[in-house]
């Protein structure tokens, strides 16, 4: 449920960029009305993580009943690192667990997550424009990670 509501009610931040145009508030992105959520890519990509999920929902229970031989809980850790931007074969993506993936859905941390890594040039200068050294903003946010 939780991946459910956090992954298809998202930002493209790849598309959007950083900024003080999104939504400001925990509510505002539980709601999913910001206009951010239909500009960009934001409402297309949130059709592809919905159809992804009705996937993984179908594959776990073809016949009517649970596969015991699927992967529930490893399908959920691999869905949450694509949504995220990781990559489940290298970095922090390869070490995710279920439990690190259920702490930060119960936190309600896709979508800052997601901002992190879509969006981390737009953290190479501050608000006023002055330049923040790349190298220690990925360092911030691979420790954050």
């Amino acid at each position: 449920r939780l991946l459910a509501e956090q992954s298809t009610r998202g930002i493209d931040y790849k598309s959007l960029g950083l900024g003080w145009d999104h939504p400001q508030a925990r509510t505002e992105y539980r709601l999913g009305r910001h206009a951010s959520f239909k500009r960009g890519r934001s409402e297309a990509r949130s059709q592809e993580s919905k159809r992804d999920l009705a996937k993984l929902v179908t594959s776990y229970n073809t016949s009517g009943e649970a596969n015991p031989a699927f992967d529930l809980e490893g399908q959920i850790v691999d869905a949450f690192v694509r949504e995220i931007g990781w990559d489940r074969d290298s970095g922090p993506g390869a070490e995710a667990t279920f439990q690190a993936v259920l702490a930060a859905l119960e936190g309600e941390l896709l979508l800052p997550l997601r901002a992190q890594n879509e969006g981390v040039e737009d953290m190479y200068q501050t608000f006023n424009g002055y330049p923040v050294p790349p190298d220690l903003v990925k360092a911030c946010v691979a420790e954050i990670h």
